[in-house]
C-alpha cells in the first residue's frame, strides 16, 4: 500500500522541521507536479473558534495573492491532528544562501532582488495584507533568476478599522513599532526591505541582536556606516533614500513600498541584467555540489524553517553514470600516456595497442595496466582530480617524446581550464575529461550538446574549447580531424605530433569544427534552463543542427566543393547519438517522480 499524504501526495524527501511544523517536498499524483507541504501540528495551536487553526489564516491570505513574485498556495487541508498547507515548489536558493556564498553582490543583482520583493509587497499591500516577516530566508530565487517571496504566516488580513496587531517577526528585520507591539502598516514591511537592501550592499546587518530589548537598543543607538563610504559604485543619493526608509518612526518613512521603490530605482542597477546574473549563479551552484551529493540541483522549499537544509529532488540521478564515463576516460588517457613513455616504448611492448610478445618485461605490462586502473579509481572517487591528473600525465608523455609545442599547449590549457572551471564544477570536469572517450567513438561533437545542457553558458563554452584542445592531440597524431580517432591506431603518442600541427592548423575544417561546437554549446546552454521542457529540447536540436551543418560545410569546402556528405565514420556516430541524447535531455527536463511507473 503506497504511503501518500492526504491520499494524494507522494513524499519525495523531508526538507526542514522545527517546532510544530515540518516542510517536505511531495509529488502531486493527480496534477503530476512537485509541491511543498507544510505540516502543522494542531496540538496547542487551536485558536478562537472550532474551525480556525494556526496556518489557516496563512493559507487564505496567501491564496488570494495572485502575483508572480509570491509563492502560490494551492490548498489547505486538515487531517487527524495536523493541518497541511500545499504550496508551490521553488527550485532554487534563498537570499540568505546567496549572501552566505557571495560577500559582494553587484548593483544589478541587488536591483533584481529589490524589484521582485517590492512587487510582491506592493501586491500584498494592495490586498490589505502585511507580510511582517520579510527576511533573507523568506526570499527565494529560482533557476531563472526570478524572485519569490514566501511565508505569509505572520501576515494579517486587515479589518475595516485598519491593520491588525503585530506578532512574531525576526530580529534584525523588525522596526521599532513591531517590537513594541504597536499597530503595524505597510511601512513596517518597508523598513524590513530597506534593512535587507542595506545588508546586500554592505554584507552587514547592524540591527542583529540576541533578544528584542538588545535589538531595540541596536536600532535606536546604532552608528551605521553609510553604503557610499563602503562601495565606490554607490552614491550619496542612495544613502539618503535608504536611510529615509530606515527611519526610526514609521511616519518619517516613505508612505508606501511603491514610493520607496520609485525613489531607489534610479540608484541601483538593471533588474534584467541582475536576473540573468542570478540565473547563472544558481546554475553554477547546481553544478558545484560536493562529490558526496547525489543530486545535480539544489532546491529550497518555500516556507522552510531553515535555509541550511537541502531536499531530495525527484529527478532521476545520473551521478554514477557520469562518474563511470569520467573514470573510463581517465583510465584510457593515462593508459595511452604511460604506454607512450620513452622507457616503455624502448621495451617494444605495446600493451594496449597490440599484444605483448615473448621477452617483454612483466613489470612494464603491469605498470601500464596498474596506472590505468589507478586512474579509473581516482575518477570514481573524484572526477575533478581525474580531470587534472590524467591530462597532465598525457602532457608529460608528449613532452618526453619531444612534442614540446603540443605538450606545453595541452598542459597550459589544462591548468587554465581546470583552475577556472574544472576545479569548481564536477559536470565540467566530466565533460572535459570525456573528450578522449567520445573521440574514440568519433563522437566528439556530441560533447557540445552535453556541455551546453549541463553547464552555464560561460562554463559550457570554456569546457567545449578545452575538449577541442584534447581532440587536437589525436588529430595531430594521425586522424587529422577533431571529430575522432582510431583507438587502435593512436594508442602511442609518437614524436611527430609537433610536425603535423602546422598542416592541421592550416586546414579550415578544424577551425570550423571548434567554432561550431562552441556556438552549439552556447545555444544549448541559453535554452537549457527554460521553464518549458520542449524549449530545452528545441535547444538541443538547434545545437545538433549547428554541429551537423558545419560538418557538412567543412567537408564541402575541403573537397573543393565536390561533396556535402562526409565519410560515414565522421557523420553517422554523431547523428545516431542524437536520439538517446534527446531522450535523456527530455527526461531530465521534466520533473518526474522517482518511480515513473508509480504515477497515478
Amino acid at each position: 500500500m503506497e504511503n501518500l499524504i492526504l491520499n494524494r501526495y507522494r513524499p519525495l524527501g523531508q526538507s526542514t522541521q522545527g517546532g510544530f511544523s515540518t516542510v517536505e517536498v511531495a509529488w502531486d499524483t493527480r496534477i503530476q507536479r512537485r509541491v511543498a507541504i507544510k505540516r502543522i501540528d494542531l496540538d496547542g495551536f487551536k485558536i478562537a473558534g472550532d474551525t480556525e487553526v494556526a496556518g489557516l489564516t496563512e493559507a487564505r491570505t496567501a491564496a488570494m495573492l495572485d502575483q508572480e513574485n509570491i509563492v502560490n498556495v494551492y490548498d489547505f487541508e486538515i487531517e487527524d491532528d495536523a493541518a497541511y498547507l500545499i504550496m508551490e515548489f521553488v527550485d532554487g536558493i534563498t537570499l540568505a544562501q546567496l549572501m552566505r556564498d557571495h560577500e559582494y553582490l553587484s548593483k544589478d543583482i541587488i536591483a533584481a532582488i529589490f524589484e521582485g520583493v517590492a512587487h510582491a509587497l506592493e501586491a500584498a499591500h494592495e490586498n490589505q495584507v502585511l507580510h511582517l516577516d520579510i527576511k533573507p530566508d523568506n526570499i527565494l530565487i529560482d533557476r531563472a533568476g526570478k524572485i519569490k517571496v514566501t511565508d505569509f504566516g505572520l501576515a494579517q488580513l486587515s479589518h475595516e478599522a485598519g491593520f491588525g496587531r503585530a506578532s512574531g517577526g525576526t530580529i534584525g528585520y523588525m522596526p521599532l513599532e513591531q517590537m513594541r507591539l504597536e499597530a503595524p502598516d505597510e511601512r513596517t514591511d518597508e523598513w524590513a526591505l530597506a534593512a535587507i537592501v542595506y545588508q546586500m550592499l554592505t554584507h552587514d546587518n547592524p540591527f542583529m541582536a540576541h533578544d528584542v530589548d538588545e535589538a531595540m537598543r541596536a536600532i535606536e543607538q546604532a552608528q551605521i556606516l553609510v553604503p557610499s563610504l563602503q562601495r565606490d559604485d554607490v552614491t550619496e543619493m542612495l544613502d539618503q533614500v535608504l536611510f529615509k526608509a530606515l527611519s526610526l518612526e514609521k511616519e518619517d518613512r516613505y508612505p508606501s513600498v511603491l514610493d520607496f521603490a520609485i525613489a531607489l530605482r534610479p540608484h541601483v542597477g538593471s533588474p534584467k541584467r541582475g536576473a540573468r546574473m542570478l540565473s547563472d549563479i544558481i546554475s553554477q551552484l547546481a553544478e558545484d555540489m560536493d562529490e558526496s551529493d547525489t543530486l545535480a540541483s539544489r532546491a529550497l522549499v518555500p516556507g522552510a524553517l531553515s535555509a541550511e537544509e537541502e531536499i531530495v529532488s525527484p529527478r532521476v540521478p545520473s551521478k554514477w553514470f557520469a562518474k563511470i564515463v569520467a573514470a573510463l576516460s581517465a583510465a584510457l588517457m593515462v593508459g595511452i600516456s604511460l604506454q607512450s613513455m620513452p622507457w616503455i616504448q624502448s621495451s617494444s611492448v605495446y600493451i594496449m595497442g597490440s599484444p605483448s610478445y615473448a621477452g617483454a618485461h612483466e613489470s612494464v605490462y603491469i605498470t601500464v595496466w596498474l596506472g590505468a586502473l589507478c586512474a579509473f579509481v581516482v575518477g570514481l572517487i573524484s572526477t575533478r582530480a581525474a580531470a587534472l591528473v590524467a591530462p597532465l600525465v598525457m602532457s608529460l608523455a608528449l613532452l618526453l617524446n619531444q612534442n614540446y609545442i603540443i605538450g606545453a599547449a595541452l598542459m597550459l590549457a589544462t591548468l587554465i581550464w581546470w583552475g577556472i572551471v574544472g576545479r569548481t564544477s564536477r559536470n565540467a570536469a566530466t565533460v572535459g575529461i570525456s573528450s578522449i572517450l567520445f573521440g574514440a567513438a568519433y563522437m566528439t561533437p556530441v560533447l557540445s550538446l552535453v556541455s551546453g545542457f549541463n553547464l552555464s553558458s560561460k562554463r559550457a563554452v570554456a569546457t567545449t574549447l578545452y575538449a577541442a584542445c584534447v581532440a587536437l592531440v589525436f588529430a595531430a597524431g594521425g586522424s587529422m580531424t577533431l571529430i575522432g580517432y582510431n583507438v587502435f591506431s593512436h594508442m602511442v603518442l609518437s614524436r611527430s605530433l609537433d610536425g603535423a600541427l602546422p598542416g592541421l592548423l592550416a586546414n579550415l575544417a578544424p577551425w570550423l569544427h571548434a567554432l561550431s561546437w562552441t556556438l552549439s554549446a552556447l545555444v544549448v546552454s541559453l535554452l537549457a534552463h527554460h521553464k518549458h521542457p520542449f524549449v530545452r529540447l528545441l535547444g538541443v536540436f538547434a545545437g545538433a543542427l549547428i554541429v551537423i551543418g558545419t560538418l557538412m560545410l567543412a567537408h564541402f569546402l575541403t573537397t573543393g566543393f565536390s561533396s556535402w556528405i562526409p565519410p560515414m565514420r565522421l557523420f553517422v556516430p554523431s547523428i545516431v547519438a542524437l536520439v538517446p541524447i534527446a531522450m535523456a535531455v527530455f527526461a531530465f527536463s521534466v520533473d518526474i517522480p522517482q518511480s515513473a511507473s508509480d504515477n497515478e
